[in-house]
């Protein structure tokens, strides 16, 4: 009965666990996530005050992908 009871209380904390670390791999991506947007936004902001207001040139795309490229935890599932 003892060890039934012990058996239970150690699948339940595993599982506890599991919850527990993809709850922190989902709310890592999310902060990340808004990293990148803040940071594509203030490049964004950047590149208009830049050029006087207007994007129309397509700089401003290559930037965007180039700040994006840089940041590895977007490509490379060992962050997820």
């Amino acid at each position: 009965m003892y060890e039934r009871v012990e058996s239970a209380k150690q699948k339940q904390f595993l599982e506890m666990e599991r919850e527990r670390i993809n709850f922190m791999k989902q709310l890592e991506v999310k902060r990340m996530e808004n990293f990148v947007d803040a940071h594509v936004k203030l490049a964004r902001m950047k590149h208009a005050k830049k050029n006087g207001g207007s994007a129309a040139n397509g700089t401003i795309g290559v930037e965007l992908a180039s700040s994006v490229a840089a940041l590895p935890f977007l490509s490379n599932p060992a962050y997820l």
